[in-house]
């Protein structure tokens, strides 16, 4: 899963740089725009291992 969320994250920002955005607003944005499911995927996961526990 991070492997893929940063793939993602990555993918994100190379899009925004192409649109010709500076690499700083770039980073900025799109880390605020992975940030919820990212989160999201996370705090499952996390529920899902106590559970077990």
């Amino acid at each position: 899963m991070l492997i893929k969320n940063a793939t993602v994250l990555l993918e994100k920002i190379d899009l925004q740089i192409i649109e010709d955005k500076e690499k700083a607003i770039a980073i900025v944005e799109a880390s605020l725009s992975r940030l919820r499911p990212v989160s999201l995927a996370a705090i499952t996961t996390i529920l899902g291992v106590a559970v077990i526990i």
